[in-house]
């Protein structure tokens, strides 16, 4: 019974997953192209599964499936989700999302970042351990190409695509004045104070 259960609750959550993925193809003008492949045992197909990386998982009573999702662009670029988790299904659009967002930008835009806190990480000498960076600049890190810069003195990338200053303390003249120059040359900032 507990295996039945299982079992419905893993093909709800499939029907979900496709449901989604048909949905961004729909939105995206023919942009994405979804198509499904169920590998049977021993083909073609499984081999090229398993050469992606998908991972087959047992479903009870000798059952094994693939549930992952190969993206590639015009340029062959791969991203692949290796099995959909059913315990993520609340991530589900924001993996997607973000899948399709490097499909789609192959060249990673560049963050800088000054900050007075640690919200990208720190070293703490004084006790000797690391503080590690908050959740959302390990978010930014999975899409962006990321750089913090020192508060005291930055020099803002010419080539960043965005300046994110958070919670500055005490920038200096110089460090205003780079800022300054970096929006003034149509440069993006974010702003958290």
């Amino acid at each position: 019974t507990q295996d039945k259960a299982e079992l419905a609750g893993w093909r709800s959550y499939a029907k979900n997953v496709r449901e989604m993925l048909k949905e961004y193809e729909t939105l995206s003008g023919g942009k994405i192209k979804l198509t499904v492949i169920d590998p049977a045992p021993f083909s073609e197909e499984e081999d090229k599964a398993a050469e992606f990386g998908l991972q087959k998982i047992p479903l009870g009573q000798g059952e094994e499936v693939y549930f992952g999702l190969v993206g590639s662009n015009s340029l062959d670029t791969q991203e692949v989700l290796p099995f959909f988790q059913q315990q993520q299904e609340e991530f589900l659009e924001y993996d997607l999302t973000k899948m399709i967002q490097k499909l789609a930008n192959p060249k990673r835009p560049l963050v800088n970042m000054i900050t007075s806190t640690s919200v990208a990480g720190d070293v703490n000498l004084s006790e000797h351990r690391t503080i590690p960076p908050w959740a959302i600049t390990n978010s930014i890190k999975q899409i962006f190409n990321f750089r913090k810069l020192t508060s005291g003195s930055p020099h803002i990338d010419p080539e960043a695509d965005v300046l994110m200053v958070v919670q500055p303390n005490e920038l200096s003249e110089e460090s205003l004045y780079e800022i300054d120059q970096f929006v003034m040359k149509g440069g993006k900032a974010i702003f958290f104070v």
